[in-house]
């Protein structure tokens, strides 16, 4: 019984076993299969496969992922593969990063960590965040401070800040660093997929050396990267494919390099040749050639075929560039060549125009990239990472100890510094009283010129007002005389226009801009909220005129909020910030509005989603005639007093006005009201 019971034993645990063998076996071949497939992602995006990655990468199920490793380079390949969706491609990143939870997991995957770090850097950089970006950077430097080969992989991605700050000597230095590291590291197939090959970096510092000139380095760089693209085909390390798309890139570089150089021909040659190797997938490739075309034809007097290539390109950029920045100028300006060309000067005035507000409108944008120092950045990027280096060590007391001696000499120099200066103070003081004295006879005169100036001003205005309706309401009725011709309707209705801006702006100076400052406030207990939604309710249409929507929030709640105020004159002040908000906002654009209560104060709110404003307006917006002002997104005509205005309106209400930067861009305006005790 004994022996049967033990045969029993022995067959149950070896059954056993061999399920545990076999769940085993399922689990490592799933492993590996997941794994293979995200090789295989990696292998295709390095050849320039983009063709069949995005099935091959849709078909893996991230929850049957197991290894933490695995997940994250799901996904970086993820991320990396993102084009214009930089949100989606920000979030990829981060969540690769999230994956490295622990000490020992970076510590065991410090290759693929080094890659996550970098992968986040480049999704900041592609959204223009390039501080943030410059972080991620760093810190993978610092991850590998004794690594030189992968110190020396992070050049292009300082190449790339060095570009957009149009530094092309140092971008062309750094991208050639970038390509002596490429060819001898030994760490290619951990970087794969966002190693940026050998040929495209000799491509980028021939295109620094072209931008910044040297021509001739240029051409060296553009011969060098014709071999590399040969020797990269023969030893079938790209596709066909792809080897086309390197040549197409180099055709087109090499077109602009004649372009300079006056061969207009060869340029003219290699330009067709770029568009002849691209394929129907890659069709908005087309645009730079097709721009260098139009460029040629124009100097050249081949204008239908200008005409031809301006519209193909223009077809192009709004179809597949939603940020057009780097090609929608340069159209504008083969454009308005074209139309001066074809004596259409209107056009060509209209163009030019077009042209001159969107380089200004770049350059305001770039004013971020262009403020970043890298060395600068990196100096104190790198004494934070020491610093929270030494918080983890016992040296942290050495510097509590140098912080108090630094103290203690600073306080002693402050003490000798407030002793003398206490002793100019004593001298001082009998000058200051004198001065005081001249300053306040000084203060009551110029409040008296003030006086004068004030009235002589609304007697300008007003009499200033008489004429400028009568040449507008005579503007107005020639208009309608059907003996004139167009050309001077249009001269009429400028006429018109400028006198309407003129009496516009002298109604609202002679309002408040030039009101009796001792005029006493009128004002009542009334309902802010009902206030609100008639003040926006008639400002609906003109928010519609521009496709926008203006959004009431908290609209539908029955309780009041009561505040006393002067009803025409806060209307004027809500009036003032929604009409800003309707010009400073894009069309389509979303405006939100509504009333908050306090215990001591009622706030409105108008926030938009528009252009913002710049830092260096900030102080002097509430300024009157402020130089701060600017046109509107649709050339709406500004004033410069909407705000000086609003703001001594709030002041009477023993109130306040203030703004602060939207999350998502835009601008956020406040009016604080205090309650009725």
């Amino acid at each position: 019984m004994k022996s049967l019971f033990s045969i029993f034993n022995f067959f149950i645990s070896t059954l056993f076993l061999l399920l545990i063998t076999s769940c085993q076996k399922r689990t490592v071949d799933k492993y590996d299969h997941l794994k293979n497939e995200l090789n295989k992602v990696d292998s295709l995006l390095l050849k320039g496969e983009n063709t069949t990655i995005k099935s091959i990468y849709n078909k893996i199920d991230k929850n049957k992922i197991s290894s933490k490793a695995q997940l994250a380079k799901y996904y970086v390949l993820g991320s990396i593969m993102e084009g214009q969706n930089l949100e989606k491609k920000i979030i990829l990143a981060k969540n690769a990063l999230k994956v490295f939870d622990s000490p020992d997991l970076i510590k065991n995957e410090e290759d693929l960590y080094f890659r996550t770090l970098i992968t986040n850097g480049d999704a900041q950089f592609f959204s223009k965040r390039y501080l943030y970006a410059l972080n991620y950077y760093f810190e993978a430097s610092d991850l590998i401070k004794k690594d030189f080969d992968k110190e020396n992989y992070l050049a292009s991605k300082f190449a790339s800040i060095y570009f957009k700050q149009n530094n092309f000597a140092k971008a062309a230095k750094y991208y050639l660093d970038s390509y002596d590291f490429d060819t001898k590291s030994a760490i290619k197939s951990m970087l794969k997929s966002d190693f940026y090959r050998p040929e495209m970096k000799v491509n980028n510092a021939a295109f620094c050396f072209y931008k910044n000139n040297q021509l001739d380095s240029g051409a060296k760089y553009y011969q060098l990267f014709e071999q590399l693209i040969d020797k990269a085909n023969i030893k079938k390390e790209i596709s066909t494919k792809y080897t086309n798309t390197l040549r197409a890139i180099l055709y087109d570089n090499l077109a602009g390099l004649n372009i300079k150089t006056g061969k207009l021909d060869s340029a003219l040659n290699y330009a067709n040749k770029s568009i002849f190797l691209l394929s129907k997938e890659e069709e908005e490739m087309n645009l730079t050639p097709l721009l260098k075309i139009a460029e040629i034809s124009i100097k050249t007097n081949q204008l239908k075929n200008a005409k031809k290539a301006l519209d193909q390109s223009n077809y192009l950029i709004f179809k597949y560039f939603q940020n057009y920045e780097a090609y929608y100028p340069i159209w504008l300006k083969q454009n308005t060549a074209y139309l001066y060309k074809t004596n259409q000067i209107n056009s060509a005035y209209f163009y030019q125009n077009k042209y001159i507000n969107l380089i200004d409108s770049i350059n305001l944008f770039k004013q971020d990239v262009n403020s970043v120092d890298i060395a600068k950045e990196s100096q104190l990027i790198n004494q934070r990472i020491e610093l929270n280096e030494l918080k983890y060590n016992n040296n942290i007391r050495k510097i509590y100890i140098i912080a108090l001696i630094q103290f203690m000499v600073l306080v002693l120099i402050i003490i000798i510094i407030v002793y003398r200066n206490l002793q100019r103070l004593k001298i001082a003081h009998h000058k200051a009283n004198e001065q005081n004295a001249i300053i306040f006879k000084n203060s009551v005169e110029i409040e008296k010129a003030n006086k004068n100036y004030l009235r002589i001003m609304r007697v300008m205005a007003h009499d200033l007002r008489n004429p400028l309706s009568g040449m507008t309401g005579l503007a107005s009725v020639l208009l309608h005389e059907t003996q004139i011709d167009e050309e001077n309707k249009k001269m009429l209705k400028l006429i018109e226009t400028t006198g309407m801006h003129s009496i516009e702006m002298i109604n609202e100076l002679l309002k408040t801009g030039l009101a009796n400052e001792n005029e006493v406030l009128e004002a009542q207990k009334l309902d802010l909220k009902a206030l609100l939604i008639d003040s926006v309710e008639l400002l609906q249409f003109k928010a519609k005129e521009k496709q926008q929507h203006i959004i009431i929030e908290n609209k539908d709640l029955d309780t009041p909020v009561f505040a006393k105020v002067n009803y025409e004159k806060v209307w004027r002040v809500i009036n003032n910030l929604v009409v800003n908000a309707i010009k400073f906002s894009l069309i389509g654009g979303e405006i939100r509005t509504g009333v908050k209560e306090y215990k001591t104060s009622v706030v409105i709110y108008v926030s938009d989603d528009g252009v913002g404003i710049p830092e260096k307006n900030k102080e002097t917006v509430f300024d009157m005639f402020t130089e701060a002002k600017k046109t509107g997104t649709n050339g709406e005509q500004p004033f410069g007093l909407g705000l000086s205005i609003s703001k001594k309106i709030m002041e009477k209400h023993q109130g306040k006005i203030w703004f602060e930067d939207g999350i998502n861009g835009g601008t956020i305006f406040y009016l604080e009201f205090p309650k009725e005790q």
